[in-house]
């Protein structure tokens, strides 16, 4: 057993070692040759990423082409590397183009003498028209610079306000926040990583307000945490939401994760929930839990990876939850997927109706690639509330919330047209607090390439409501334009609903209008502006808001 295996298998026993010291080194990188990353996870501009272990790793601040089925769709640069894994930073992307999981991102390097790799590497060849506006300048190192940067210090934050007044009733909101998070990896040269998310805001307005922040600043922190990952091993602690089994939401505690064998790692979690009203540090509901994660083949072939995982909490010092948790994904080759998590709940004394286990979480969903320019999809979604004793105190001890339960089963499926144009839609029959909405439609049509501007995207939706009234039907309208190769962007939207009305009658009318404006002042300062205007309620509402960036 190794120096580094013996402390985390005490962690994973019992989380008792909070101050465990791991030594050792991130595994040294593999050859330069092209390979490729797939997405697991996406926060703002954070992503995670998967890495095959025996295959080569990139390099700390190297820059990877992001890729959805062939096509590119961004530019992001590593922050941080282990085996099997990397954290990046998004610099730019397509247009309005969205990063997701299940996009691959792709390193290419010029092959030669091994040697003390560059600083900062950039793709072979960007793709038409991204820019990483955000990105550092190209420096080389200097003679002499270790190869290896300590410290590596990425984050964001964002000053951004908002005032809105309803027509009828003069009254008036105001809501000011500060927003940042980034991380700090390689502390000291260490495998050690700090990372941050969180802020502060200030509300104010003519009504009275119930809100923590009302007319006082109140501090926020979404994470606070440390992490080691090294030699296939993992520990956190501080406040984190643990990506590997998402299910147990945020945590003040700690977490440990060791590789058993390849393709085989165990982990655990004990802690805490923040309050669930305000955030706050709380020890009264107290939580463990263990967890075992298996991966075999590579992604988009014949591969699986799943998490199976038990969960107990207790609320002000007695029993109240017990669940199993699990989530997975199958690629049956490239064209055909399937993804799904769920959660199991049983009555470990918490429960007030006294029922058995309960499917309280299930997401769902299988697609097929049949074309380059056709896919099909299909999914069924369940959720029901949690009969606990910390989510009855939210309602006074109540239990009337635990009536809104769904079941949602849902088919789709996307085409891409000539001429620029992409379809998709969607299908879907719910049934909810005993009342069930058949043929729930969609669709959406794209448009991409605008007089001139080849990145401007229109799309235009359609889709039906359910209204014991009567048909009811919804559409909404979007365009995004950029401006100098997408350093000034607008962003415009409108609503419209046609159905029953509040007087009885039936008519076309607006819901909302928006419109957006961004602008990268530089490679590190953005600012945007935006304006709407709501048309529901008593004579509707008006908002302005605005925003300045700085990202380093």
């Amino acid at each position: 057993m190794s120096s580094i295996q013996r402390p985390v298998l005490l962690i994973l026993a019992g989380l008792l070692g909070w101050a465990a010291w791991l030594p050792g080194s991130v595994l040294s990188q593999g050859p330069a040759e092209p390979f490729e990353g797939r997405v697991v996870s996406v926060s703002d501009d954070q992503l995670d990423v998967t890495l095959e272990p025996s295959a080569p790793q990139p390099r700390s601040d190297e820059v990877g082409v992001i890729k959805r089925d062939g096509a590119a769709v961004g530019v992001a640069m590593v922050v941080w590397v282990d085996a099997g894994r990397a954290k990046l930073r998004v610099l730019s992307r397509s247009g309005n183009a969205q990063v997701m999981p299940g996009d691959s991102v792709a390193f290419e390097r010029e092959t030669g003498p091994a040697g003390p790799p560059p600083d900062r590497a950039l793709p072979r060849a960007l793709p038409p028209g991204f820019r990483p506006l955000l990105g550092p300048a190209v420096v080389l190192p200097k003679a002499g610079t270790p190869a290896e940067r300590r410290n590596v210090f990425h984050g964001m934050a964002r000053g951004w306000q908002l005032y809105q007044a309803a027509d009828r009733r003069d009254s008036w909101h105001s809501s000011t926040r500060l927003d940042s998070h980034g991380s700090m990896e390689k502390l000291f040269g260490s495998a050690w990583a700090f990372a941050w998310s969180g802020g502060a805001s200030y509300r104010d307005g003519r009504p009275f307000s119930s809100s923590d922040d009302f007319r006082r600043v109140k501090p926020r922190f979404h994470r606070l945490s440390l992490t080691r990952k090294a030699e296939g091993s993992l520990l956190r602690l501080g406040r984190f939401f643990p990506a590997e089994l998402p299910g147990l939401g945020y945590l003040d505690g700690a977490q440990g994760e060791l590789r058993v064998f390849p393709g085989l790692r165990l982990g655990a979690a004990l802690g805490a929930r923040p309050d669930r009203l305000n955030n706050n540090l709380s020890g009264a509901e107290r939580l463990a839990a263990a967890y075992g994660t298996f991966e075999k083949g590579s992604p988009r072939g014949f591969y699986y990876a799943g998490t199976l995982g038990v969960l107990g909490t207790s609320y002000r010092g007695r029993a109240d939850e017990l669940a199993f948790l699990f989530q997975q994904r199958a690629d049956l080759g490239s064209r055909l997927g399937l993804t799904g998590s769920g959660q199991v709940d049983l009555d470990a004394g918490g429960g007030r109706l006294g029922r058995g286990p309960r499917l309280t979480r299930l997401n769902t969903v299988v697609e097929s690639l049949l074309t380059e320019g056709l896919s099909l999809r299909a999914g069924a979604d369940r959720y029901e509330p949690l009969d606990v004793a910390a989510e009855r105190a939210l309602s006074g001890g109540s239990t009337d919330y635990l009536a809104n339960n769904y079941w949602r089963y849902w088919l789709g499926g996307s085409q891409t047209l000539p001429w620029g144009l992409s379809v998709d839609e969607e299908l879907s029959f719910t049934e909810s607090m005993r009342t069930f909405a058949p043929g729930l439609w969609r669709v959406g049509l794209t448009r991409r390439g605008l007089a001139g501007l080849s990145d401007a995207t229109l799309r235009v939706t359609g889709y039906n409501l359910h209204n014991p009234l009567g048909p009811d039907y919804g559409g909404t309208a979007a365009v995004f334009l950029p401006f100098f190769g997408g350093r000034l962007a607008l962003d415009a939207n409108t609503s419209l609903r046609h159905g029953p009305n509040s007087s009885g009658g039936r008519g076309l009318r607006f819901v909302d209008a928006s419109a957006h404006l961004r602008w990268a002042v530089t490679a590190a300062w953005s600012a945007d502006l935006g304006a709407s205007r709501s048309f529901v309620g008593e004579g509707g509402s008006s908002a302005v808001n605005s925003g300045l960036a700085y990202r380093w």
